[in-house]
């Protein structure tokens, strides 16, 4: 996807795809809110905030409520499961205005793997549990209290 409205169009597409598959809402918008986080910091980032830049993504969704989103980029490689992704409660604590992105998404996917793109670039596989998701988010909100 490139072009103005690229994010917008990403975001329906994928909402399109995931509440044909995901049954629980909850899940469907913490997906959606990790997959923002890294198209958007492709875009902030990896481009530079440069216009008309391609971002690919891939849904894979498998028998009980498993799902794999990889998103593809042709940005500068940048491994981001190598930085240090933070804790949210101390980074929300310090009212930090960076950082927070990694941590959100290092709380909401099972998994995160970075792979260099042949030809350059990046791939990013986000891999979901849809019913541990939502259990994960509730038990990092009770820790916070």
């Amino acid at each position: 996807m490139t072009g103005p409205g690229a994010l917008e169009r990403l975001r329906r597409a994928l909402r399109d795809v995931l509440v044909l598959e995901i049954r629980r809402p909850e899940a469907r918008a913490l997906t959606l809110l990790a997959v923002e986080e890294v198209a958007a910091n492709i875009v902030e980032h990896g481009y530079g905030g440069e216009p008309n830049r391609p971002i690919s993504v891939t849904v894979t969704i498998e028998p009980g409520g498993v799902f794999t989103i990889i998103l593809r980029d042709r940005a500068p490689l940048k491994d981001v499961t190598s930085l240090p992704s933070g804790d949210l409660k101390e980074l929300a604590r310090t009212s930090a205005t960076r950082g927070r992105g990694l941590a959100m998404i290092d709380l909401l996917a099972r998994s995160v793997t970075h792979r260099k793109r042949r030809g350059g670039g990046n791939e990013l596989e986000l891999v979901f549990d849809a019913e541990d998701l939502v259990r994960r988010v509730e038990a990092s909100l009770k820790d916070a209290a």
